[in-house]
């Protein structure tokens, strides 16, 4: 474990960004590249060198202002379907309480990712629903009657799409039953429920989907489907969004991606890198103590930020590495 401690903006979170963007081609912080290169400078270049079953690995990642580059041992990487065999990450950071109470997207958004993560083949297929919506929905904006075929394609995506998120849900469901007694929620039902709930996807989909294409035709774009679906966090089979604290839905999120840590973990034989933004900020003491062992006993490498200095005292943390930052420079401790 290496533990970054500093006072904010200071570059803790910029650490973490270099070791988050190769793996997943984007920032968690922002959608636009211009913010992750300083004011005159050119570019940003993140340079990496990992192991993995005893290969070493050379990852550059260059960001200029209008594109980006990747180099995978001097090789140059086109697209993210391209580094499936990279490093994994699992990220952490304080706002993700938002995807809780937050729009739906953001909950489908972390189911999707999650797949990602664990199915090769689910951006693949994601990407050629994503394609099957866009053509349908211009062609309904052409006022006109337009071939069937466009329907077909789309419910066979679907399909497709909704098979592979259902299933996801019913593994990490069961991790999740098994593990929730280390966040404090020994004596709760916690479940990620998949709305609108589908019975039979291979029949109900179908059905609603013609169901509802007065309402497509009317307002000339898909009204049903994967993408306006609404997964929810439930306990003892309340929203949580609506009927939890807010420390409680933060255990929640800590819960799932923990659950997806074991999901990963049990498909593949690496683990991922654990990536952990101000997480001792969101805990009370005792959680944070709970949580924190907990995830020393079953995780391999992990990167965790904070403001608290005090971390070095805490038993916990005996093996730990930490690191003061100070104006993005490193000091060990």
């Amino acid at each position: 474990m290496n533990i970054l401690i500093g006072k904010n903006a200071n570059g803790k979170t910029n650490f973490l960004e270099s070791v988050y963007i190769p793996s997943n081609f984007n920032s968690f912080r922002t959608n636009k590249i211009d913010n992750l290169i300083l004011n005159k400078n050119i570019k940003t270049v993140i340079n990496i060198n990992y192991f993995t079953n005893k290969i070493n690995s050379q990852v550059q990642f260059n960001l200029f202002k209008n594109k980006k580059e990747f180099y995978l041992n001097n090789k140059k990487i086109n697209s993210y379907t391209d580094i499936n065999f990279l490093y994994k990450t699992i990220l952490y950071n304080p706002e993700d309480i938002y995807i809780i109470k937050g729009n739906p997207l953001l909950r489908r958004n972390l189911l999707d990712k999650s797949i990602f993560l664990i199915n090769n083949d689910y951006l693949k297929e994601y990407k050629i629903f994503l394609n099957c919506l866009k053509q349908r929905n211009k062609f309904l904006k052409l006022n006109e009657k337009y071939d069937n075929i466009w329907d077909v394609n789309y419910i066979i995506c679907s399909k497709k799409i909704l098979d592979s998120r259902i299933s996801f849900l019913l593994e990490i469901n069961t991790i999740i039953e098994n593990i929730k007694k280390y966040f404090g929620f020994k004596d709760k039902f916690i479940e990620l429920k998949y709305l609108p709930i589908l019975k039979n996807i291979e029949n109900d989909f179908e059905k609603n989907f013609y169901l509802n294409k007065h309402k497509d035709e009317k307002y000339k774009f898909t009204t049903y489907g994967p993408h306006r679906d609404n997964p929810s966090f439930f306990i003892d089979e309340k929203d949580a969004a609506s009927h939890c604290s807010q420390g409680q839905q933060k255990l929640l999120i800590l819960l799932f991606k923990t659950a997806l840590f074991h999901l990963f973990s049990s498909k593949n034989e690496m683990k991922p890198i654990l990536i952990f933004d101000d997480i001792t900020g969101d805990l009370d003491q005792n959680n944070k103590n709970t949580f924190i062992e907990y995830i020393l006993g079953n995780a391999g490498q992990v990167f965790m930020t904070s403001t608290d200095y005090n971390l070095r005292n805490n038993n916990n943390f005996l093996n730990a590495n930490f690191f003061e930052v100070q104006n993005g420079k490193f000091l060990n401790l």
